[in-house]
Parts: C-alpha cells; sequence; structure tokens
C-alpha cells in the first residue's frame, strides 16, 4: 500500500480507478492509507485488472462515454477487488469516507455511495467535512478525454 488510492502489487504500482483519496492534508493521507491497508490485510490481498484488455473491459462496463488513460505517473489505473470478499476496492474506500469519486475518470459510477458517504459523515467526512467537500468538488467535474 502506498496511500489512499495507491497500492503496490509485485511490481507493478496500481492507481485504483475512479477514485481520489485526500493527498492533504498529511493525517488525511496516513487515515485514507492506513484504513486501505487495514482492509487489504482483512481481505488477504487483492487482485486488479492490470491486463490492458481486462483492464479496457472493466472501463467500458463502468463508464462506457469515459475513456481514460491506462497509466497514469507509470502507476497501472485500474479496479481492484478483495481477494476474500471480491468487494470493489474504489466503492469500499468511498463508502467508508476515505475517498471521493472522481467522476472525470469514474463517469459517476460511484456517485451514490458517494453522496450515502456524505450523508453519513462516515470516516473522513466526520472529522474533515470542509476538505471532503473541497477535494470531491475538485473531482466531480465530467469526463475527461482520453490521453497517452
Amino acid at each position: 500500500m502506498i496511500d489512499g488510492d495507491t497500492i503496490q502489487l509485485d511490481r507493478t504500482r496500481v492507481r485504483i480507478w475512479g477514485i481520489e483519496a485526500p493527498d492533504r492534508p498529511a493525517a488525511m493521507k496516513a487515515a485514507a492509507g492506513e484504513y486501505l491497508a487495514q482492509q487489504i490485510e482483512r481481505e488477504g490481498g487483492v487482485t486488479c485488472a492490470t491486463r490492458p484488455s481486462d483492464n479496457r473491459a472493466i472501463r467500458r462496463a463502468r463508464a462506457p462515454s469515459c475513456p481514460s488513460a491506462l497509466t497514469s505517473y507509470r502507476r497501472t489505473v485500474t479496479a481492484c477487488r478483495f481477494k476474500r470478499s471480491g468487494g470493489d476496492v474504489g466503492a469500499r474506500m468511498i463508502a467508508a469516507g476515505f475517498a471521493v469519486d472522481w467522476r472525470g475518470f469514474s463517469g459517476g459510477y460511484y456517485a451514490a455511495s458517494a453522496a450515502q458517504a456524505r450523508a453519513d459523515r462516515a470516516g473522513l467526512w466526520r472529522s474533515n467535512r470542509f476538505q471532503m467537500d473541497d477535494l470531491a468538488r475538485q473531482r466531480g467535474g465530467g469526463c475527461r478525454s482520453k490521453t497517452k
């Protein structure tokens, strides 16, 4: 685990698709990273669609109108699932209040879960509501054009 939206799988650094966990302030970044690390440990690890064909198929199914790059800052951007439960890592991070829906990539795939986490004041929404609101606003725009 690197932080709340990036993990290391063997030699591959993976950026979890469709979400944004806080990078600032440091305490929020640490809390999101710690929560993700706890979930990964509890679930016996994660599996991620690192093969480009699998990655594209997931993106087409989830956000067909939001094409986006398969890599960002030398990280593979893709969806991941927990090994034990099969649960979506991005969905859990958002529902628990440690990340927001990055609509520029997700097309609003996680919007309902994000709204519920905010209403419930889950996770960071309880102690850092204004910062989470700012992050959600920053990442709330529509789909981005595909880049190389």
